[in-house]
């Protein structure tokens, strides 16, 4: 896969350089994905994932193109501080995911934890969803974030599932986080930065609805 992130301060119209803020910052990667879910015959199903992004940081990174061009089309305001954007700096992370799953089909409990180490992020992370619906498959809903080893997987074709599938969730993400390039500031090399706190988390809600191999879901985190 691909995948790009954007990061800027709150005031995105000043030019000014902003200290007090979070630096002006993207990261533009390609990921790679390995998944490892335990066999049917397995009573606990168990899915592990260990996931490499390599990329860059820094203007290489096309933020502030896309950024300038999108808020352009949506007449948003213009970013005017991409000057003041964290230097090139090759990037990469490595990480890996368990996840354990409790319950049945109309409500399980699925807990994980994970470890992620590189030059863009190092943390270690746990924390789990509850899910409530009919049907469940799976291991929740599918998100993409920094850091990676959050995608789900398990879409493979199984004669046996149902058509239709839906549910409602809610879980928690707490993260000890050693290392965030995008706040701290470059590793090799001087660059803006801001004091941050080490450990955070986040709870998120939604709910998700399946027909066939088509699904689509909304998470508020």
């Amino acid at each position: 896969f691909l995948g790009q992130s954007i990061y800027t301060p709150r005031d995105i119209r000043t030019s000014e350089a902003q200290p007090n803020d979070r630096p002006w910052a993207g990261w533009l990667y390609a990921g790679w994905a390995l998944q490892h879910l335990t066999p049917p015959s397995e009573p606990r199903p168990v899915l592990d994932t260990l996931e490499l992004n390599i990329g860059v940081i820094g203007p290489p990174a096309l933020a502030k193109e896309v950024q300038t061009e999108w808020h352009k089309l949506i007449g948003a305001p213009e970013p005017r501080g991409w000057d003041h954007q964290l230097p090139t700096q090759p990037g990469f992370m490595l990480g890996y995911l368990k996840k354990i799953k409790f319950g049945n089909e109309s409500v399980d409990v699925i807990p994980h934890a994970g470890v992620t180490v590189g030059t863009v992020l190092t943390f270690a992370r746990a924390g789990g969803i509850v899910r409530l619906g009919k049907n469940l498959s799976g291991f929740g809903p599918d998100s993409v974030e920094v850091g990676g080893a959050m995608l789900q997987g398990t879409h493979a074709k199984n004669p046996s599932r149902p058509r239709c599938e839906y549910y409602l969730f809610a879980g928690f993400d707490v993260r000890a986080v050693a290392y965030n390039a995008v706040l701290d500031g470059n590793l090799l090399r001087s660059s803006p930065g801001v004091d941050r706190k080490p450990v955070v988390h986040d709870v998120l809600s939604g709910l998700s609805l399946r027909y066939k191999t088509a699904r689509v879901s909304f998470t508020q985190i």
